[in-house]
């Protein structure tokens, strides 16, 4: 069966000046050209109806990698297939009018910036549904407004308000609303509760859950919380400095994670009664993303498991029990 969504060698670097020598001589140095990494050859597939969690420290790649999958951004390689059709063919800017666009939608992290503070709810719903669903009338607009604004549980009362007159918990329902509102096949949703109160959180994940059984919509969800990940998800990638070290089902890379990385993050969650040492702890700093070295694991100097070819060769991602994958020469468990 053809995947709803895949990665094909995806890759995002961002230029930065050159590094120049100090003093008069750089004045006329040419420099070195720099470019940080932040995506690096990622390749996956999802299929459908799957929800797929996206998890790693801050600024290893996450958001900027969920992007290029909903097409905000342009790729620096690599390509985005939605079943089987490569849609970074069309370019970025082009792609807000192609008719895959409603196919593929994105849910943002603060949705406080994310909605115009000048349209009110019922605008920020509808304006979507105007540009992606040609030959509504007005009335079957208005219907399927207030029917997705019901879906999340929005009163009718509060689709005359504005951003700034709602909760953190409606406004994170009208960007779920705005994405929904033109029925797609695949929601991006890139940490769309890490603005909200630990109460609101549970009842707006309660919500995407529901929203995923009645629609079966194709999920992908990104997250620094792995506890979150664990109860909305069925697989998981883990990402660390831009390359993906890990992926397989959640149950299987939560009970027997095979990256260091990966074990890491796990042994970080809080657990009430569990010791307070950790099985798997990273020493040191990590790799600088501006220009690393394509010839060595992105954890070396970090991991207690290294060895010297760590630092000759970057692994790639093999198989490590039953669809299960991790990138690493000396994978744990193993």
């Amino acid at each position: 069966m053809t995947p709803i969504l895949e990665a094909r060698g995806l890759r995002k670097l961002f230029p930065l000046p050159p590094a120049r020598p100090r003093g008069l001589a750089g004045l006329f140095a040419r420099g070195t050209p720099r470019r940080l990494h932040a995506v690096d050859e990622v390749s996956f597939a999802l299929e459908r109806g799957g929800a797929l969690g996206l998890v790693g420290d801050s600024g290893c790649g996450k958001s900027t990698l969920a992007q290029m999958l909903a097409r905000l951004i342009e790729p620096t390689a690599g390509a985005v297939l939605l079943q089987g059709r490569d849609i970074t063919a069309v370019p970025a800017a082009a792609f807000a009018r192609s008719p895959d666009r409603r196919r593929i939608q994105m849910v943002f992290q603060d949705a406080t910036d994310a909605l115009n503070p000048h349209d009110s709810v019922f605008r920020a719903i509808a304006d979507p549904a105007r540009r992606l669903l040609p030959g509504l009338s007005a009335q079957a607009l208005r219907a399927l407004v207030h029917d997705t604004a019901a879906r999340v549980h929005l009163p009718p009362g509060l689709l005359g308000r504005y951003p700034h007159q709602l909760s953190g918990g409606q406004r994170a329902r009208v960007g779920i609303a705005r994405a929904i509102v033109v029925s797609p096949e695949v929601l991006i949703l890139d940490e769309p509760t890490s603005a909200l109160d630990v109460s609101v959180q549970a009842v707006i994940l309660k919500l995407l859950h529901r929203l995923r059984a009645e629609t079966g919509m194709t999920y992908v969800f990104v997250s620094h919380d792995l506890n979150v990940v664990r109860m909305l998800c069925d697989r998981v990638l883990v990402m660390y400095l831009g390359r993906l070290v890990e992926e397989g089902p959640v149950d299987a890379v939560f009970r027997s994670p095979r990256h260091p990385y990966t074990a890491a993050l796990i042994d970080a969650i809080p657990q009430f009664g569990r010791p307070s040492a950790r099985r798997e702890g990273l020493e040191g700093e990590p790799q600088s993303p501006v220009n690393p070295s394509p010839a060595m694991c992105r954890l070396a100097g970090r991991c207690r498991h290294e060895g010297a070819f760590c630092r000759r060769a970057m692994p790639d991602l093999l198989p490590a029990g039953a669809a299960h994958r991790a990138a690493c020469f000396h994978p744990l468990g193993g």
